[in-house]
């Protein structure tokens, strides 16, 4: 039962703002414009303020685990690199290819595992999460861009991918970030109040901008495609990073980020990437609704699982 307590508590947050999203966009107060403002705002402004000062606030002595590190950066090389393998031999079209790849690998740690982390631990979570974010997400939205490059159109060229990879506001905040932490800068708390104010509306904003652009007609089209990377991002990464995590001994803490990274739904910016950079931007749609739905229901088990059986 406290496994369930525990399970709800964390998905209640998430699901409740996706629901107000969803509705206000059916009684007509907020359109599709400004939806699209909002994710500009949060993807833009809000999670790169979370990202950078995460890792200003974050205690890399305390909370900087090489084991850690190195472990969730190697799960998300090998899951990128399965994806890269199977995805082409599955799928002939470069454009769903692409779209396919980035709805396995990138999932939305920033939005949901720092929320996640809270509802389980409490702020010494957060401070080890955010400190896996700092690592983690410069490389797997680098590789996200590296995916969306390689099947385009256009061709592979690496100057330009270096290009695309610089110019993404949330590897120029974790580079940020990484850079006045190790010059030992310390910034006004007037402007770092302000800067926490702005990140704090990160997660509402987003999940109620999800909640808005959520359409079921999202979930018709290529099914088997969707069906595929939905299963692969909600059951099977979860399944394969929680089993190696606790396989080379991490328990408590120490297996939320491994578990938020693994269990959180497709980022929702990957449609926009996808559209952006030539690929399957309504399959990257699809599949951004479908695991956004379904990870309401995949975390509440996986909590419920991980909780009962003592690894959390």
């Amino acid at each position: 039962m406290d496994g369930l307590i525990l399970a709800f508590s964390v998905v209640f947050p998430l699901f409740a703002f996706m629901v107000v999203g969803y509705v206000l966009r059916r009684v007509k107060k907020i359109d599709p414009p400004t939806v699209g403002k909002l994710n500009q705002l949060v993807f833009q402004l809000c999670l790169p303020l979370v990202v950078f000062l995460s890792i200003y606030n974050s205690d890399f002595e305390q909370d900087f685990s090489p084991k850690l590190i190195t472990t969730v950066l190697c799960l998300s090389l090998i899951t990128f690199a399965l994806c890269m393998v199977i995805i082409p031999r599955i799928e002939p079209s470069n454009p769903k290819r692409a779209s396919m790849i980035q709805g396995i690998y990138r999932s939305n740690f920033v939005l949901f595992g720092i929320p996640v982390a809270q509802a389980v631990y409490g702020d010494e979570a957060v401070s080890i999460t955010a400190v896996a974010i700092a690592v983690v997400v410069p490389i797997i939205n680098a590789l996200s861009v590296f995916a969306l490059e390689w099947y385009s159109d256009r061709g592979c060229d690496f100057k330009r991918i270096g290009k695309s990879m610089l110019k993404h506001p949330i590897i120029i905040a974790a580079l940020s970030g990484l850079a006045v932490k190790l010059i030992g800068l310390t910034i006004p708390v007037l402007i770092t109040d302000v800067m926490s104010d702005l990140s704090a509306m990160a997660t509402p904003l987003a999940l109620l901008a999800l909640g808005a652009s959520l359409r079921m007609e999202q979930l018709k089209g290529s099914w088997k495609q969707m069906v595929f990377c939905a299963v692969a991002r909600l059951i099977a990464c979860p399944l394969l990073y929680i089993s190696v995590g606790i396989f080379l001994g991490f328990r408590g803490i120490e297996l939320i980020p491994i578990f938020c990274l693994a269990a959180s739904p497709t980022a929702v910016s990957s449609t926009a990437m996808a559209q952006m950079m030539g690929a399957d931007y309504e399959l990257a749609g699809q599949i951004v609704a479908a695991t956004s739905l379904g990870a309401i229901l995949t975390i509440f088990l996986w909590i419920s699982v991980l909780e009962n059986l003592h690894f959390i």
